[in-house]
């Protein structure tokens, strides 16, 4: 799951800080220039042979505002892109630069931490996403990292599947040997493309490089979509005794309830989440509980607050209400912005009132998933 998701909710777990320190590789704010110039003296950070740092000393120094600037609001985002775009303009040979843009404004349009006003803003920040990761990865073609980063964008914002399996390998064939968060993105793929038993297999190799990278919170999301709802509810609650204020583990949980037919335990549960976890499970409780006008008052205030970051949760609710244009209208809105979210569609069991419509299959025609007459059935 992605950092700034609703299925991750944007969670402060380790592997969302270590994806955010990283797009700064080669700097860190409050360091002297010449911790990073490797004995070549007025350099600032500059390493030919690995495509890193600049000769540029104003492009360095913008790139440090960057770092010191970026935090999860709307304003350090900007500021923050703006000084990385003022370090591109310097030296447009700065591939760090260029990959901490990339970086930056793939993830605006998440809730909780968006410089995208709106759904046309937020698709023209991913597609100057990817051209910023092209031009930093021609600049510097051996960091595994800067794959990882391009296979996410392309998995969630473009449906370019195989595009994002590329990069996966590229930068496996890069590391000394594969880390935690490349298993991650592998068992997300793998179960985006309806291969559950794969993405478990996966999760359990980045828990055991890594138990802390989140991996077991995602195990648990990829139980919940096998029906294996104690399973889950087991492996939550464990990761939830260490991180008990976590978004998506109380959201997860409160599936685990809905699910095993405890909708006022799911109330309490979602309670717990961020806003769009929040609100997505308290409409989802509603409608177990046989409220469907208190379903469709929550429904929209998530319309009212994040139509275009939450464009898939918002059709999740109308499915549920058995609203079944006003879902895929909504579902049509979360294709036009790129919806990250999308990429569950061929296994979400939240979306399973929608599966035995021919519009379901048409929606997965629309971004290219790979196993469309399985998901569809």
């Amino acid at each position: 799951m992605r950092c700034g998701s609703r299925f991750s909710g944007g969670d402060d777990t380790p592997d969302c800080r270590s994806r955010r320190q990283s797009r700064f590789p080669h700097h860190r704010p409050g360091r002297r220039g010449r911790e990073h110039l490797a004995g070549t003296p007025d350099r600032w950070g500059h390493n030919p042979a690995r495509g890193s740092g600049t000769a540029n000393r104003e492009a360095w120094l913008a790139f440090l505002r960057a770092a010191t600037m970026l935090t999860d609001d709307e304003a350090g985002q900007r500021r923050a892109k703006a000084a990385l775009e003022q370090a591109v303009a310097l030296d447009p040979n700065y591939a760090d630069a260029w990959i901490a843009l990339g970086s930056l404004l793939g993830a605006g349009g998440g809730p909780g931490g968006t410089f995208a006003d709106d759904g046309a803003e937020l698709a023209q920040s991913r597609r100057r996403a990817m051209a910023a990761l092209d031009r930093g990865i021609s600049l510097a073609p051996n960091e595994p990292g800067h794959y990882l980063l391009r296979s996410e964008i392309r998995h969630l914002y473009f449906y370019d599947w195989e595009g994002a399996e590329a990069d996966l390998d590229t930068a496996e064939s890069l590391m000394p040997r594969p880390t935690a968060h490349l298993y991650i993105q592998r068992a997300r793929l793998a179960a985006s493309r309806g291969d559950l038993r794969a993405a478990l297999d996966f999760d359990d190799r980045a828990s055991a490089l890594d138990p802390e990278s989140g991996s077991l919170r995602n195990k648990g999301w990829h139980l919940i979509a096998l029906g294996e709802y104690a399973a889950a509810r087991e492996l939550l609650l464990r990761e939830h005794a260490v991180r008990p204020f976590e978004s998506s583990l109380n959201y997860y949980l409160g599936l685990c309830d809905l699910y095993e037919g405890l909708p006022e335990a799911a109330l309490a549960r979602f309670e717990q989440a961020g806003t769009v976890h929040r609100l997505t499970g308290t409409v989802l409780a509603h409608v177990r509980r046989g409220d469907p006008e208190a379903a469709r008052s929550t429904l929209a205030s998530l319309e009212q607050r994040f139509a275009d970051t939450a464009a898939y949760e918002i059709a999740i609710g109308h499915a549920w209400l058995g609203e079944t244009d006003a879902a895929f209208r909504w579902l049509d809105r979360a294709i036009t912005v790129g919806d990250g979210t999308l990429l569950y569609l061929g296994f979400d069991p939240l979306m399973a009132p929608l599966r035995n419509e021919a519009r379901f299959g048409e929606v997965l025609a629309r971004i290219r998933y790979p196993g469309r007459a399985q998901a569809a059935s």
